[in-house]
This record gives structure tokens, C-alpha cells and sequence, in this order.
């Protein structure tokens, strides 16, 4: 092949370079063996680009095989702000043909159906076999990949320390991106400006993407929510994971950063233009990962795609009884049926709303409750377990019960209640409180006693259901640790170490992966993981700003976890 032929071929293997000239001739040359010079490459990409986008060009004005609509469109709203004039003379290409291209629909009929977002940092190889899963994933179902470059200064790298310029492994140039990307008119990309050696790489963005939701690629995994004006979804702030292998100074912070480094990867699926769904892809030490796009469990590897997989573990949000979201509870137990998991977790199943103590002192309220007859605690309690039944009968399974707070709120109330403030509720009392004072146990460090909504639940299942059922249920007894595949599923979320208040950050520290609820606000720090809610959002008591939303949190056979956000019932593409 002549230079000329050399240079049309690697522009349409890289159309995203065609504004870069410089880095597409040494990418030539790198590959080339050095054949022709640095200058002499520039100047024949630079008249080659321009007579491709020559107006004097074949009956379109333009060669759609070498470069698209959408090369252009891209270049022009991430890096010049809409301006195609601007564009141009930065391109060094005719106005004129840029503003066309740049105006005129795209000729493609079969869309993007989803993003793919990871990073890639200078001069470190890929992980091979995730970007080979990668590629097989992407292709299978339509999904762009975009690599954010990232940069990362290694004195101690025998690869970096030889380099006075900065390089991308050759296999991710074609996808290679730095500037701000739109997904749609809720969600973009923003170029990776975080050390990747930092401890909370999303710290400082929560007002940078205005209204907007935003991943910030970066190779440790960071979620959080942002709280929205009421009525409003909720912004979701999300790091990445990388394409490259761990590549970090022999110091505190790079060692610190080795153990938090994610091979994986963000997908986004486009519902429209203000909806989209979002999950996390974990790879294994040989680059495969599972995911559930298009609604089933696939396995992604370097040697194909394998289908016909269940979940491990299914957790969901925060239930609250009588409080459920009816789209919020159509999509779990669609995620129940469809995945067929292996455990369930259910936290915070009773919201004990009939008597809540943060309204005990609210006379008005309790007289509407008194009034319309929603101040029966035992019928409350009677249709959360109604509810654990019906979960449990949808799968083969087993339905674990996550001590929560609100369910002990039930304990709170026998301690707490004034005898003579009992009123429908008299006989329940009693009979509660009657076998708290059986149940007590010496133990070294005092007395232990029955759990009042675990005992109750117990007993009313065991009453009610049949045995194929309730023998698959169970109920969690507080520090007792629930492992699977190396995650620790049995906290809430409510309490802390040492008697601390609990919270995401604080049990990311225990050095145990996890998987919580309580906050009803989805989120992921380290090795924790925090799901949303199954309720109404907001709950009564929720006013002003909020970030609560219809999270559940997946576990693959692999062990590997993802947040799974359900908007309208809907959670998959």
C-alpha cells in the first residue's frame, strides 16, 4: 500500500482521531515500522481528511464509509460547545461542509441502544480479556464504548520512566475520549480529572453537573445520590472501573489504590431522552462479567457468551408495609421470577406506621389513625407477612429477614407505651409483651429476650402458610453475620461499630464486604454496597429535598454486584 492508501485505511479505522493529526501519524508510524516520517504523515492526513469532506466529493458531498455524521456531531458539541464554525478552523476543514455535516440527520437506521463507560490510564496495557468481553458485549447488543483517558504519573513504572510523552494502549485509541459527553438530556460523561490514586474520587462534584446525573470514569468504584427537589429523580454520581491493570506507585497511596481498583465498566442504556437505566459490570481475574441486558443473565468472556444464568443473591430496597410502591414491587418480583435467585433479603419489611413512636405525640394524627382504622399494629404486622409468603412462594430459594429498624420498633413500642394509651391495640400488648418476659435468658452480659416482630411473624407464618414455604424462611438475629461469596448480607444498615449510628462510609471501613439498606438512598463506597427502597417515595415523614430511589442490589454467581434502579416499573432496556 502507498502512504496515501495507509493513511485512508487508518482514518477510517480511527475516525476519532481525524482532528488530531499528530497522534494519528504516530500511531501510523508505531505500527508501520517508522516506513515514512512524522511530517510527511501530518501533511497527507491533513489534505486527505480535506478531500474527504470535500464538497467536490461523490453525489452526498461526503464518503459515509470513512467518516460519519456522527464523528462530526460528536466532535462538535463535546469539544467546541455547538459551534461547527469553530470546529472548523480548528479542524483545519472547510466550513462550510463541517456545518452541513453537522445539520444533517444521521443516515444510520440502527441506533445506539447504550454506552458502555470505562478508563484507561497512560501507558498500562489493557486487561486482555475484558476488553475482548468488552467488544463481544458491545457488539452483541449495539452499545458504543467509550475509554476515558485517564493520567496517572508513575516514578517507580519501568514502562513510564523510559517516556517523556503519554501513550493509550494501541487496542482502546479507536475509543479513546477526553472531553464532556451528553448521553441524553438527564446524564453525561465528564473527562477523568480525579487522581486515580483518590480515596473518594466523586467528592467536590455533587453541584457540578447541575441537574444533571454523571460518571466521572476513574478505576474505583463510587456511587452516590444526589437529593433533587421533591417529585423529581434523583441525580446519580458514578465512577467507573478500568480497562487497564492496576499501575500505581510503590507508596501509601498506590498500594491503597491497587486494592480498590475495579476491571470493569458502567453501562447505560438510553430509555429516552430523559430516562435511562444504569449497572455496573465487575470482571473476573480472566476479564469475563455477567450482565442483564436485554432481560436475561449472560455470561461475557474472551472466548463467547454464554446464556441461561440465575442470580446468586437478590436484595431488595427497603419494603415498609403497607407503604409498598406498587411499579417498585411489579419490578422486584419480575427480578424474582425472571432470575431466579438463589437467596432473598428483605429489610425493613414492617414500617410499623400504626404506632410509630415519632408520632406518638402527634394527637391529630393519631386520632385520623384511630378514626380510619390503620391503628391496628397486628394487622400491619399481619399483612408484612402476607408479603414475606408471597415473595417467598414466586421462588425456590431462600427469603431471609434482615433485622431493621423499623421492625424494631414493635420492641420499642412494649417498652415504651403507656398502658393506658393501648386501645385496639390492648390484647396484642399484652399477648407481645407477656412472652418478652418468658423469653428471658441469662446471658454473660445480662438477659437476652425474644425479638418482638420475629417472634410474632414467626408464629403467624407458621400458622398460615404451608411448610414448602415458611421451611425457606428466616429471620436474622442481629451480629450474626449471613456470608455469600465473600459479602456479609445480614446488617441493615442501622447500627454501627462500636455502638456508632450506622452509615455506607462507616461500614465500608470493617474491612468486610457488605451489602445495606436503611438510608433509602442507593449507594456504593469500597466493598459497600446500599440499596434503595420497594416503598412510596417519599414516606410522610420525608420532607423537602430527596434522593431516595428503587434500588435493588444483585449478586452474580461470581460473587460480583451490581445496583439495579427501576424507573416506572421498568429496569432493564
Amino acid at each position: 500500500m502507498n502512504r496515501k492508501s495507509i493513511v485512508v485505511s487508518y482514518i477510517s479505522e480511527n475516525p476519532s482521531l481525524i482532528s488530531e493529526p499528530i497522534k494519528l501519524a504516530r500511531l501510523i508510524i508505531s505500527e508501520t515500522d517508522g516506513e515514512y516520517s512524522l511530517k510527511e504523515l501530518i501533511k497527507e492526513i491533513k489534505e486527505t481528511v480535506s478531500e474527504l469532506l470535500s464538497d467536490d466529493g461523490d453525489k452526498d458531498g461526503y464518503n459515509t464509509v470513512i467518516i460519519s455524521h456522527k464523528t462530526i456531531r460528536t466532535k462538535v458539541d463535546n469539544e467546541f460547545d455547538g459551534n461547527p464554525s469553530a470546529a472548523a478552523r480548528a479542524m483545519g476543514l472547510p466550513e462550510r461542509t463541517v456545518r452541513r455535516w453537522y445539520n444533517q440527520p444521521n443516515k444510520k437506521t440502527k441506533d445506539v441502544r447504550g454506552y458502555v463507560v470505562t478508563y484507561a490510564q497512560n501507558d498500562t496495557p489493557v486487561h486482555l480479556g475484558f476488553y475482548k468481553s468488552l467488544l463481544k458485549y458491545c457488539k452483541q447488543h449495539n452499545y458504543e464504548l467509550i475509554v476515558y483517558k485517564g493520567k496517572y504519573r508513575n516514578p517507580t513504572s519501568i514502562i513510564e520512566s523510559k517516556k517523556e510523552d503519554v501513550s493509550w494502549d494501541d487496542k482502546v485509541k479507536p475509543y479513546l475520549l477526553d472531553s464532556r459527553r451528553s448521553l441524553n438530556s438527564k446524564i453525561g460523561i465528564y473527562p477523568a480529572m480525579t487522581n486515580p490514586t483518590a480515596v473518594r474520587p466523586l467528592s467536590g462534584f455533587d453541584v457540578h453537573t447541575g441537574d444533571k446525573s454523571g460518571i466521572f470514569p476513574h478505576p474505583k468504584y463510587q456511587l452516590k445520590t444526589i437529593a433533587t427537589p421533591s417529585k423529581s429523580m434523583p441525580k446519580i454520581l458514578t465512577t467507573t472501573g478500568a480497562i487497564t491493570v492496576p499501575n500505581y506507585s510503590k507508596s501509601k497511596a498506590g498500594e491503597k489504590a491497587k486494592i480498590h481498583h475495579i476491571i470493569g465498566a458502567v453501562v447505560v442504556e438510553i430509555v429516552d431522552e430523559k430516562r435511562f437505566h444504569m449497572r455496573q459490570l465487575s470482571a473476573d481475574k480472566d476479564g469475563s462479567f455477567f450482565d442483564i441486558a436485554g432481560g436475561a443473565v449472560a455470561k461475557y468472556s474472551p472466548s463467547g457468551i454464554t446464556g441461561n444464568h440465575g442470580l446468586e443473591t437478590l436484595v431488595l430496597g427497603d419494603l415498609h408495609h403497607p407503604f409498598i410502591d406498587k411499579n417498585a414491587l411489579k419490578a422486584s418480583m419480575d427480578q424474582i421470577e425472571r432470575f431466579k435467585p438463589k437467596n432473598l433479603f428483605l429489610h425493613d419489611v414492617l414500617d410499623c406506621w400504626a404506632v410509630n413512636h415519632h408520632s406518638r405525640s402527634d394527637r391529630f394524627l393519631n386520632t385520623a389513625k384511630l378514626n380510619h382504622g390503620v391503628m391496628d399494629i397486628e394487622k400491619e404486622v399481619d399483612g408484612s407477612v402476607d408479603l414475606i409468603a408471597t415473595l417467598a412462594a414466586s421462588m425456590k430459594g431462600r427469603v431471609h429477614i434482615v433485622p431493621s429498624n423499623h421492625d424494631d420498633a414493635l420492641d420499642r413500642w412494649l417498652h415504651d407505651e403507656k398502658l393506658d394509651n393501648l386501645g385496639v391495640n390492648s390484647a396484642y400488648f399484652h399477648y407481645l409483651s407477656y412472652n418478652k418476659h418468658l423469653s428471658a435468658r441469662p446471658v454473660i452480659t445480662g438477659f437476652s429476650f425474644i425479638d418482638a416482630y420475629q417472634f410474632s411473624a414467626r408464629e403467624k407464618l407458621d400458622a398460615k402458610y404451608d411448610k414448602s414455604i415458611t421451611s425457606r424462611v428466616s429471620f436474622i438475629k442481629r451480629d450474626t453475620p449471613v456470608m455469600i461469596k465473600d459479602v456479609d448480607f445480614s446488617m441493615h444498615g442501622d447500627q454501627g461499630s462500636s455502638g456508632a449510628r450506622g452509615s455506607a462510609l462507616g461500614l465500608s471501613k470493617i474491612g468486610v464486604k457488605s451489602v445495606i439498606g436503611h438510608s433509602h438512598s442507593c449507594q456504593v463506597i469500597d466493598g459497600c454496597y446500599q440499596v434503595g427502597v420497594n416503598a412510596l417515595i417519599p414516606l410522610g415523614y420525608a420532607k423537602g429535598a430527596n434522593s431516595w430511589t428503587f434500588t435493588n442490589c444483585f449478586q452474580y454467581s461470581n460473587g460480583k454486584r451490581t445496583l439495579i434502579t427501576s424507573i416506572d416499573g421498568k429496569y432493564y432496556l
